[in-house]
């Protein structure tokens, strides 16, 4: 996936929708998160995904705990990624990256699911 993405980026600016884990939303490191985004990644524009703040449904033990739960909440975060022209949806925890890209593999969407450790690397 990193190759990947390294790949596409060199291809030139593009659209990275970004949302944080929902215990940095109240935080400051989703602040931060999207201003380091936003200074290291200057030709991409940074969108936020529309209800960032609401969790994907991951969650660790939450996941397997309540799995309806947790199916339609993933289901929610992608239709909302959907709802945007962003091919890139940055993430900045590695539950939520493999959460939701497995529900995106599952429905057959072409938008790519990365890391912020993964953009900041690629420049």
């Amino acid at each position: 996936m990193c190759a990947d993405y390294r790949t596409s980026v060199a291809a030139g600016p593009e659209n990275l929708l970004i949302t944080p884990p929902v215990t940095y939303c109240a935080a400051s490191g989703w602040t931060a998160s999207r201003v380091l985004l936003s200074i290291c990644v200057k030709e991409a524009e940074i969108i936020d995904l529309p209800e960032r703040a609401d969790c994907c449904g991951f969650g660790g033990v939450f996941s397997l705990e309540h799995p309806e739960l947790s199916a339609e909440f993933l289901k929610r975060k992608i239709a909302k990624s959907g709802d945007t022209t962003s091919p890139t949806l940055v993430v900045c925890d590695t539950g939520c990256l493999m959460h939701i890209q497995g529900g995106l593999q599952r429905q057959r969407k072409n938008q790519q699911v990365v890391h912020i450790a993964q953009v900041l690397d690629s420049r």
